[in-house]
């Protein structure tokens, strides 16, 4: 059946360029009957014009296979709409307007991935633009699972890979510009039912996750993130009182979660975190699961503690942070805590090491669920005895380390009294010999 309809659609594009009967008789001979020989061979005859937009097309529906794409979706990751996505202000579409943008995307489909691809049926979480146009929630997705399995083979989607090499094509990114003009095109006001709400947040929760996946290295791709969360904020604004319960007030917040380092790092450095209502301590308190936020992305999650310790501390030099919060005791309690997994604890391990290079003090006090008090140190080697670590030997390195710079300095007198006395003793010693 897709053999015929690939078929068809050939001799319809024969027809439309108004081949006579012999040039339809030999489009039909050139065709294999094997549907994968037949795959390869249309995967081939496209335009070599349009061949780097067609590879793009095939990455982005093979990244968001499993989270469904709406034809609107992939309207908004064309390039065309790349300084919209930055530039234009948050303002509705009309019907008129979504259906332009996904009939111009259906139209490329067709002339750039010759049938591979294409728009049928609709996706099962309803899109907040499908309240006025019922197309934007049309799904988008190959032509069958064989054109899945076979786009998907190494060897194919190595050469779909290499011809977007030399662009530094970032699907995260395009998908990132594909929510955030979905956010600023949200139809009028949306009612403040918890469903329809939900999927508003929803639609910044994919986002966020695009986000925390893409490359921010660039100036354009930092500036998305920006306008996502003055879009973010606006919408919180608009909706008192309906944004998710464990997102903070502060945007600044919500990107710690997501480990959006660079950008976090860059607002560090730029602002007046005051101003935001947050301070390096409070951010340190969400990336450690604080308040409700629960980070699992705990590989990456290390470089953000690393990040905020190195301006909470002023890159070591000042270890304050320790003193007045209960940020390094929260770290220590989670060794205790047998229930979660041995790979949790090995991450815990990374994220004490960096507390103890930053001047953790190891003789802090922890009170602990069960009622024992114990000082960091203890919880520390313990904790390693349990759950040994590949950086074992470092992380006793550093506590001895610590240790021995918290140890207190005899006063100028005591030492010069130690002095005096063991140079008696010694006196004394020469006398009697």
């Amino acid at each position: 059946m897709k053999w015929v309809r690939l078929v068809i659609e050939s001799l319809l594009s024969g027809l439309g360029n108004r081949d006579d009967i012999h040039d339809l008789q030999k489009r039909l001979l050139i065709l294999p009957t094997d549907l994968e020989k037949l795959y390869h061979h249309i995967l081939h005859r496209i335009d070599p014009v349009y061949m780097v937009e067609a590879s793009k097309m095939f990455k982005i529906v093979r990244e968001a296979a499993d989270l469904e794409l709406s034809i609107l979706d992939f309207a908004l990751t064309d390039e065309s709409y790349s300084k919209k996505a930055i530039k234009n202000p948050i303002n509705p579409w009309n019907k008129v307007e979504i259906e332009s943008a996904c009939q111009k995307m259906e139209d490329r489909m067709k002339s750039r991935c010759a049938g591979l691809i294409e728009v049928s049926g609709t996706i099962f979480i309803t899109r907040l633009h499908a309240q006025i146009s019922e197309r934007a929630n049309m799904k988008v997705q190959y032509l069958h699972r064989t054109v899945k399995d076979y786009l998907e083979k190494p060897e194919i989607y190595a050469l779909i890979a290499s011809r977007l090499e030399k662009i530094q094509f970032d699907v995260n990114v395009v998908l990132l510009q594909s929510c955030l003009l979905q956010l600023k095109t949200v139809p009028g006001r949306l009612s403040v039912e918890k469903h329809v709400t939900g999927k508003l947040w929803g639609l910044a929760r994919e986002a966020m996750q695009y986000s925390s996946r893409a490359d921010l290295t660039t100036p354009s791709h930092m500036e998305l993130v920006g306008q996502l969360g003055r879009t973010i904020n606006a919408h919180r604004r608009s909706y008192p009182g309906h944004y998710p319960e464990k997102w903070s007030e502060s945007f600044l917040a919500v990107a710690v979660q997501y480990n959006l380092w660079s950008y976090v790092e860059q607002q560090l450095g730029a602002q007046d975190l005051l101003r935001q209502g947050v301070t390096v301590r409070t951010l340190l308190a969400y990336a450690l699961g604080a308040r409700g936020f629960h980070n699992y992305e705990l590989q990456k999650n290390k470089e953000m503690v690393r990040i905020l310790l190195r301006h909470a501390t002023k890159n070591g030099t000042n270890s304050n942070v320790f003193k007045t919060s209960s940020i390094w005791q929260q770290v220590l309690q989670t060794i205790e805590e047998g229930y979660l997994e041995p790979d949790f604890f090995i991450n815990q391990f990374e994220v004490i090491k960096i507390f103890l290079q930053y001047g953790a003090d190891p003789q802090a006090t922890c009170n602990l669920k069960d009622g024992r008090e114990l000082t960091a140190a203890t919880i520390i080697r313990e904790g390693l005895v349990k759950y040994p670590h590949p950086a074992t030997t470092d992380i006793l390195g550093l506590l001895d380390s610590q240790e021995s710079l918290m140890k207190p300095k005899n006063s100028v007198i005591q030492r010069l009294s130690s002095w005096s006395s063991g140079k008696s003793r010694s006196g004394s010693k020469n006398a009697l010999i």
